[in-house]
């Protein structure tokens, strides 16, 4: 290692004393003297802003110390492109550029028109970026929905996000984890509604800057964020109809002075939903079948949710920002399900029946608070950030199983079984992070440290009920304590040169866990260190086609829920249930992509997986007829994949976006004495038409199709939908009206099978997904900048927007 450092420092040395800058100088021309404008310096290498600029008309200007590299400048006032200059090469220590000419006013509104026009899609180094509040996606529609129709994303009938067939994919929002799986993060999508969300960010390759953690990739939801100076604000009433009603509504707030800027926003979901399971199941012993079980389970959950953001950041100078925010979220839901299972002899003849009926009373609830920090120390892009996170999570749990059992002449033949479970759930969160960026060279250095501490604490009682009073069920009940610490630290250097673009980084992380089952005093301790280096190339080879290649190692831990040893009754047959002896698993990931005219993309990818958690549906060992939903590690599992994105304008009046991907994923090891190796090919496609209509009338229609789907021992069966969305804007386009018809066809039903060696399951899913939804919206408050001064903190908005400090 010291070898190693001395040669780091040695070559940064070498790199930071050959760094190359220059001065660009200019001047508008035929402009009015006395008006403003904003000037933007872009690189050309991917169209990101570097520094503004702010001067009157025919006035002279400069951008100091800029790094050698392609760059333009674009011309704004008022938001708007007004003009946008040929690429140059800075590569003298002065440059001069041709007097920049903004059209007149009629010629603006043309140009802006043209250069404003923004895809759905947007294509980065390391991401693919979904920009949802450019598409007409109806602002009741909850995130998962919305993830359904984005580029290489799956979601499953339970909710479980996968990219490109990969599970074990990291929700994060804005830039921060969730820290949460399984049913909570579910819960938390769909109390997230697309009125809320401005762009989703795919990062299928994720770089050392990131946390290691998720073998399948990053998705970052970066919500709406008001930038307008004033007060302002947003009003979004939606209802909508399927089988049963949803309702939401949503109000933000913004206030934004030179130096502060207050918003707060507030979140009302009110839904029924359903979930309709159809199974057959077959039991064996030793090859030989010894019954069956037909089961219809039917759940209906009235859905309860409120969520509110409260922030507020200060610019204390034009080189530190502080910002603080809280978050709240309260959950209520109501599960009342239904359950019939008909017994089968050898013969598969129906010998009886027994009845389930679950009331349960669920409460989930989270709380937390973010301090953050912003320093530049100078324009050329030096800058440190920081955050400081709390996050508490609650969960409370009511659950009543009545079970009675029947013969064939519908005659109660045994006393009912009832059972009554508690559950309480506690999670803390306390996470500490702190980067710096600066130049280095020709390109950029970026560091960082994180440190995150976890205490999970669950209590789960079960009581039989049978005989009239309540006894305690130790052999069903757990107290389980999990404990974790992870400290990580990455560097992570980019630079272009001659026509390539590169960027490399290491990360380090150490994990510490610790865990308790109470009830059986079993624990388990594990510290262990790990290496994660990443590698990204992009040559562009002509002005039409560019090509790109990431390399990266990931972790996946085992989350807090897949951990948790509490059994989850879905039946008297069949219960969740977590395993806290899993091990996390490590992904090797290489990525190629091919970009044509910056719009068509191509992608083609492989990845390795070591002791994959794998979620299983599988017979309870030394139990009759019982059957657990839990996770195993599975030896490897491989994936390889080959994806093609095109947005397309195939006229003024209609644009287009399609995405298909198709992979192959192979599962190879032993679970539960029985080896596995066997894949799938699958594919899935998504495309998206709008058409813009006069009168002010956008149509939007958009549809998916996933064709078969492998989870190691279980097959998904294809499925797929239509959806119809039209908007009217009024107003002066501060409010528009939206109404919108989803799965148009009822053909987002889920069917699939599991076969192990003694068990057979063949299962169907419907939900509540054919729904209308009538959305108005209404923005209010000041619509413009003001007028911005020479060279003073009123261009402030616009550097927080560029994500630099200039």
């Amino acid at each position: 290692m010291r070898y190693i450092m001395v040669a780091i420092l040695i070559w940064t040395f070498i790199q930071h004393t050959s760094a190359q800058s220059g001065n660009i100088t200019g001047s508008l021309s035929g402009q009015t003297v006395g008006e403003q404008y904003t000037l933007k310096l872009m690189k050309a290498s991917d169209s990101s802003l570097y520094k503004l600029e702010i001067v009157e008309g025919k006035s002279a200007f400069q951008f100091e110390q800029i790094p050698y590299g392609n760059w333009f400048i674009q011309v704004c006032r008022m938001q708007k492109i007004l003009y946008s200059s040929p690429v140059f090469a800075l590569q003298t220590p002065e440059y001069q550029t041709d007097p920049l000419v903004p059209g007149s006013s009629e010629i603006a509104i043309k140009e802006v028109k043209v250069l404003g026009e923004k895809n759905l899609l947007e294509k980065k180094t390391d991401k693919l970026i979904f920009h949802v509040d450019r598409s007409l996606e109806a602002p009741g529609n909850d995130a998962l929905m919305v993830l359904q129709k984005a580029p290489g994303i799956s979601v499953d009938p339970n909710g479980r996000v996968s990219m490109r067939g990969k599970s074990g994919v990291i929700v994060m929002v804005n830039g921060k984890p969730t820290y949460l799986s399984g049913e909570q993060l579910a819960s938390l999508l769909r109390s997230t509604t697309a009125a809320q969300i401005a762009k989703i960010e795919i990062i299928s390759n994720p770089s050392s800057r990131y946390d290691a953690e998720g073998n399948a990739g990053i998705v970052n939801i970066i919500l709406r964020k008001d930038q307008r100076r004033g007060s302002h604000g947003a009003v979004t009433l939606s209802y909508g109809k399927g089988r049963y009603k949803k309702s939401n509504q949503s109000i933000s707030l913004n206030h934004r002075q030179k130096k502060f800027n207050g918003f707060a926003s507030y979140n009302f979901v009110a839904n029924t939903g359903f979930n309709d399971l159809r199974l057959y199941r077959k039991f064996s012993d030793q090859g030989v079948l010894q019954g069956a079980y037909r089961q219809q389970n039917y759940l209906l959950f009235p859905f309860y949710n409120h969520s509110t953001r409260i922030g507020v950041d200060y610019t204390k100078s034009s080189k530190t920002t502080f910002g603080v925010l809280f978050t709240g979220l309260l959950n209520t839901v109501k599960p009342n399900g239904s359950n019939k299972t008909d017994i089968e002899d050898s013969l598969l003849h129906r010998r009886s029946y027994y009845t389930t009926q679950n009331q349960s009373k669920d409460l989930w609830y989270s709380y937390g608070m973010n301090l953050n920090v912003k320093h530049s120390f100078d324009s050329l892009g030096r800058e440190l950030t920081a955050d400081a996170d709390y996050i508490r999570f609650g969960s409370t749990t009511r659950q009543y199983f009545t079970t009675r059992y029947y013969n064939l002449l519908d005659e109660e033949v045994n006393s009912p079984y009832l059972l009554r479970g508690l559950l309480d759930g506690q999670l803390q969160i306390i996470s500490l992070k702190a980067d710096y960026t600066q130049p280095l060279g020709q390109g950029k250095l970026e560091a960082g440290l994180k440190s995150s501490y976890v205490n999970n604490d669950n209590q789960l009682a079960f009581y039989d009920e049978t005989q009239g009073g309540s006894v305690f069920d130790s052999s069903q009940s757990n107290h389980f304590i999990y404990q974790e610490n992870i400290h990580a630290g990455y560097a992570n250097y980019s630079f272009e040169k001659n026509g390539y673009s590169l960027q490399g980084g290491l990360r380090t992380e150490q994990t510490v866990m610790h865990g308790l089952q109470k009830m059986n005093a079993q624990t388990f301790d594990r510290n262990f260190w790990q290496l994660f280096p990443s590698l990204f190339i992009n040559k562009k080879l002509s002005s039409k086609h560019e090509m790109g290649l990431s390399l990266s190692r990931r972790i996946q831990r085992p989350t807090y829920e897949q951990m948790n040893p509490f059994k989850f009754f879905i039946d008297q047959s069949t219960y969740k249930v977590g395993n806290p002896w899993l091990m996390p698993q490590n992904t090797y990931l290489i990525e190629l992509t091919h970009q044509y005219q910056q719009q068509f993309m191509t992608t083609l990818s492989a990845g390795i997986t070591h002791k994959s958690i794998t979620e299983v549906l599988i017979p309870e060992e030394g139990k009759n007829n019982m059957t657990i939903q839990t996770h195993r590690n599975i030896n490897r599992q491989y994936l390889y994949s080959l994806g093609f994105t095109a947005p397309l304008k195939i006229c003024s009046w209609w644009q287009s976006n399609t995405d298909a991907t198709t992979y192959y994923s192979l599962y190879s090891g032993e679970l539960s004495g029985q080896t596995i190796h066997s894949g799938t090919l699958s594919f899935n496609a998504k495309t998206v038409h709008t058409f813009t209509l006069p009168e002010s009338f956008l149509v939007q229609v958009d549809g998916f199709i996933q064709y078969r789907e492998k989870y190691s021992f279980s097959t998904l069966s294809t499925f797929g939908a239509v959806n119809l969305s039209i908007q009217k804007s009024a107003w002066n386009k501060k409010a528009s009206i939206r109404l919108s018809a989803n799965d148009l066809f009822y053909t987002s039903r889920f069917k699939g099978s599991s076969h192990y060696t003694n068990y057979h399951e063949d299962f169907a899913v419907q939900r509540d997904s054919r729904q209308i939804l009538l959305a108005l919206s209404y923005r209010f408050g000041d619509s413009h900048l003001p007028a911005f001064r020479r060279r003073t903190g009123g261009a402030e908005d616009e550097k927080q927007r560029a994500g630099k400090n200039v």
